[in-house]
């Protein structure tokens, strides 16, 4: 536990001190009110060594993927006729260019795609939610999304390129860029694909009929068309190529309510919200799909990776649930529910969840 726990403070201590650093700016009315790139260059570089070092047995798939890399090592295909059994071109042209053509190590690749899973959400995070910079990240370690890249490394980088292309391009209605973007992401992981609709909801209010009508279909699968979400799974499994079968277990119900919660607050106080953020209904819209899925989850953990295209922008929406606070106890606010989630990581890890614990190097 104790990497863990040093890049949680490491992240804490460079993050907060690029808030202040723009706070001091403020107060000597300099024009540069942004977030420093060494400051993000140095969380990158922690966040990528601990990703690219980790021990063989640190994430459950970790031991096959460096498996896999060490038998294209000693393989004769040429890139061409690797191609050809690959299920993600970009993943599998990135590690055949590493290995093969470069000649590196496995830590080399591992560092390469931890970049591409960490920039695109330092940056959208910056651009984003410079305010509360430091806790965002927090969150993105505390909710385990800091982690998925030591099991599913394709689709963490899936899920981080479709999040930044929605503020970068989606939410500006740049449908060329985002449309580019996000089929970079699906040639890392095919279910990114799946990502497109739940951004076309989130444009909805939440005061819309359609919207309400959508939840209400999924609320009613939920209790009466197992048969529906079965053939659902049966799609997950086509769009999702390595998913080789649909025998698999349920996730726990932890997820549910802790992704429910902040949507349950967030209703209840919406008009505090509102006045924080005025586009607020989209990160809503989106964390209630990201509960259904993970209520779906439960019957078969396909869901729960699915749902992690909706549930990141919990890390740009649980800050702003400061605000219910009052104004002398938002710090208190953000130190309560900074620990809970930093205690529901502690649970999940101690508990063996993808066998990240305990940390080893390689």
């Amino acid at each position: 536990m104790t990497v863990y726990l040093a890049n949680i403070i490491l992240t804490l201590i460079v993050a907060k001190a690029a808030e202040n650093a723009i706070f001091l700016k403020k107060i000597h009315k300099k024009r540069n009110g942004e977030i420093s790139i060494f400051c993000i260059l140095l969380i990158l570089s922690i966040w990528t060594f601990i990703y690219a070092y980790r021990g063989i047995e640190v994430g459950t798939d970790t031991s096959g993927y460096i498996g896999f890399y060490q038998l294209l090592k000693q393989s004769t295909q040429s890139y061409v006729e690797y191609l050809e059994i690959a299920a993600e071109p970009l993943f599998e042209s990135i590690k055949y260019f590493c290995c093969k053509v470069l000649n590196m190590n496995w830590v080399f690749f591992a560092f390469t795609i931890a970049v591409l899973t960490y920039f695109p959400v330092i940056y959208t995070v910056k651009k984003e939610g410079k305010r509360n910079f430091c806790f965002s990240l927090l969150l993105y370690i505390f909710l385990m999304f800091y982690y998925s890249g030591f099991n599913a490394m394709r689709q963490a980088v899936a899920v981080s390129i479709t999040f930044l292309s929605y503020y970068s391009f989606f939410k500006k209605k740049k449908y060329v860029k985002y449309f580019f973007c996000m089929f970079i992401a699906f040639n890392f992981h095919s279910t990114a694909v799946i990502a497109i609709p739940f951004h076309l909801i989130s444009k909805l209010e939440l005061k819309s009929k359609r919207l309400w009508a959508i939840i209400g279909v999924l609320v009613l699968s939920v209790f009466a068309f197992p048969v529906v979400w079965n053939y659902a799974t049966s799609l997950l499994l086509v769009v999702g190529k390595d998913y080789v079968d649909n025998s698999f277990s349920g996730s726990g119900y932890l997820r549910v309510v802790v992704c429910a919660v902040p949507v349950v607050i967030g209703l209840w106080k919406y008009r505090i919200l509102k006045q924080v953020d005025e586009e607020i209904d989209q990160q809503i819209i989106l964390l209630i799909l990201a509960t259904f899925l993970l209520v779906f989850s439960t019957n078969n953990w396909l869901f729960a990776r699915v749902a992690d295209y909706c549930y990141i922008f919990a890390i740009l929406y649980i800050p702003k649930l400061q605000y219910i606070f009052t104004e002398n106890s938002r710090r208190l606010g953000k130190v309560l529910i900074g620990g809970l989630y930093f205690l529901y990581m502690i649970a999940l890890m101690l508990h063996g969840d993808a066998n990240l614990y305990p940390y080893t190097f390689l």
